[in-house]
This record gives C-alpha cells, structure tokens and sequence, in this order.
C-alpha cells in the first residue's frame, strides 16, 4: 500500500510540473510586439521569449526592436502582434539593406516568413 501511495504521488507530482511548465512560453525568436496602421508597419523584438512580449518596452534599449514597412496591405491586416515572423530586409540595387537610423530603426521587408 505504501509503494501504491509513493507511485500515485509521484505520478500526480509529473503530471503538474507538466502541466505547470509549457515550453512554448521560453520560445526565443522573432516576434511582432505591435503594428502601427497610419504607417502599415509591425515592431518586431529580435530573439525574446514569447512569455516576455508584454514586458517590451520602445523605451528599453535592451530590447532589439525594429520597424518594418509592409507594402502588401492584405498580408500586413493578416498579421497579428505575438506571431512569430522571420523578416527579410528589403535591399537597393547595389545590394545593400535600406535602414533608417531611428530609435528604433525602420527598414522595409522583402519577405515575411510565418512561423
């Protein structure tokens, strides 16, 4: 009896600290963090946790933060703050990325990957 009460225990103790933890929160990559529709851009911070979204700040110059203007209207409206993007900075001719020195900076995007 005492072994079933140890084994009932230790099971309810892995099914809580499974249910407890949830890997997807500690998720580090890309995340849309806000959109701004008068300039149809989305804020993306660079290499968070999807749990630490909330705690961004545009202020926080720990953040790696960066605007970038969606020129494809319908794919920008689809696109919703806290998704996981990869984002391709559009180039000029020569070959070199487009970056306004801004805090924080702006670029156009080439492509958008969904993750």
């Amino acid at each position: 009896m005492k072994k079933l009460t140890i084994l009932v225990f230790s099971m309810l103790a892995i099914i809580i600290g499974i249910l407890v933890y949830n890997p997807l929160d500690t998720e580090v990559g890309d995340y849309i963090i806000d959109k701004n529709d008068d300039r149809q851009q989305i804020l993306v911070a660079n290499d968070i946790a999807i749990k630490d979204i909330e705690s961004v700040s545009i202020l926080d110059e720990s953040f790696d933060l960066i605007y970038y203007d969606i020129e494809d209207e319908e794919l920008y409206k689809n696109l919703q703050v806290g998704e996981k993007v990869t984002v391709v900075i559009k180039t000029d001719e020569d070959g070199h990325y487009v970056v306004k020195y801004s805090a924080p900076p702006q670029a156009a995007a080439s492509e958008i990957i969904r993750h």
